[in-house]
């Protein structure tokens, strides 16, 4: 199903899902080298360094989703062999994510700050950025505290020395809409410009649903296609949240989005 916001009330997930759709017969990743009691799930796209492919996992104690750290893997299309990790990369990350913008590389992911007084809690998150040429020579990018799914992506093809950056702002944990803004280069990425970025999601869901973005693709028109999830509370639902991917098409200039689609589901 297809949808243009400019013309529909606030949508439930309900509408948007098409029981006539052929299923997706996914295929599994396996992962080699992960510790014990641990599990490896969010990868990031492929992505490439010196030509050698790879991707980007979080890893997980399956006793505590705040136990997270991610790693790199070699990665290859033979998915009856599991992924070997690639070199000592380890950072305290969630959700990692991985682009190329303006010849650099360009990786994050969401860090998690426990409440000193109830460990098990979450105090506050930020998402933490990393620029280089490669996974060996990475420095600091930025910080963008209170939000995840923070996604900055190339925009050059089209529109000279500009990079689309989405984020999510959220009143509380578990809500938020996608917002985007744009910057001249990755180093003018920064906290102040992310939050000021107006939500182009904004009243599109019904109450109770939040979204996100993983991944934003500029394509040849000019416009973005975005890759991202929907989800709401449902306590029949693993750890109590309901997600299924979604995608839309975006332009820049107008923030217009358009031709909507739920193309996933699943648990958390």
């Amino acid at each position: 199903m297809s949808l243009l916001t400019q013309t529909s009330e606030p949508l439930s997930i309900e509408s948007l899902i098409d029981s006539k759709a052929t299923p997706i017969d996914p295929r599994l990743i396996k992962f080699a080298d992960i510790p014990p009691n641990c599990i490896a799930y969010n990868p990031s796209k492929v992505f490439y360094v010196n030509g050698r492919a790879l991707i980007l996992s979080r890893i997980d104690n399956i006793y505590d989703e705040l136990d997270s750290r991610t790693w790199a893997f070699d990665f290859n299309e033979d998915f009856d062999q599991p992924l070997r990790r690639f070199g000592d990369l380890e950072l305290p990350w969630q959700d990692p994510f991985a682009t190329h913008i303006q010849g650099k590389l360009v990786i994050g992911g969401v860090r998690v700050f426990r409440d000193p007084k109830n460990p098990s809690q979450v105090q506050s998150i930020s998402t933490e950025m990393m620029i280089g040429d490669t996974l060996d020579e990475l420095k600091p990018l930025c910080t963008i505290w209170d939000q995840k799914d923070v996604r900055p992506f190339d925009m050059s093809n089209s529109y000279r020395n500009l990079v689309g950056v989405l984020g999510r702002p959220q009143d509380g944990h578990a809500t938020g809409n996608i917002s985007f803004t744009t910057v001249e280069t990755p180093y003018h990425i920064t906290d102040e410009i992310v939050k000021r970025a107006p939500e182009i999601t904004k009243g599109l869901f019904q109450d109770g649903v939040w979204c996100g973005a993983n991944d934003a693709i500029h394509l040849s028109n000019g416009h973005n296609l975005i890759l991202g999830h929907v989800a709401r509370y449902n306590p029949l639902a693993l750890r109590g949240k309901e997600y299924h991917g979604m995608h839309f098409f975006h332009d820049p200039m107008s923030n217009r989005i358009y031709n909507l689609d739920i193309n996933g589901s699943g648990p958390d």
